[in-house]
């Protein structure tokens, strides 16, 4: 199981990891479509034009101990990448809004499940 830690300069603001972002986000895609990588969602990150990508990096500690990057993004900037996804996935995370734990509505450190 992965250890989330993020950045103490977020000052307490609830955010969620681009790990966990990237978990919401292929278990809402249709079967069969290839699976969104982390690598590939952070690099869309740090190409988004209303997302000040350094101010948001971290690290996780991996299911192996080693450590990785990550982002921890804020409510609107959660909303941001989670809507940059394909129109399908927009959809289905709007009908489930009110369905889904605390994805983007209440925002925790917790792993999410679908």
């Amino acid at each position: 199981m992965a250890v989330f830690s993020p950045p103490e300069s977020l000052n307490g603001v609830k955010t969620m990891s681009s790990v966990e972002i990237v978990e919401v986000i292929n278990a809402l895609r249709t079967t069969g479509k290839p699976t969104l990588r982390h690598d590939n969602f952070m690099a869309r990150i740090e190409g988004h034009p209303g997302i000040d990508g350094l101010r948001y990096k971290g690290v996780y500690l991996g299911a192996n101990g080693e450590q990785r990057q990550c982002y921890y993004l804020p409510k609107r900037e959660a909303e941001l990448m989670v809507m940059s996804e394909s129109l399908e996935v927009q959809t289905k995370v709007y009908d489930r809004r009110p369905l889904l734990p605390p994805l983007l509505y209440n925002l925790s450190y917790i792993n999410i499940r679908v």
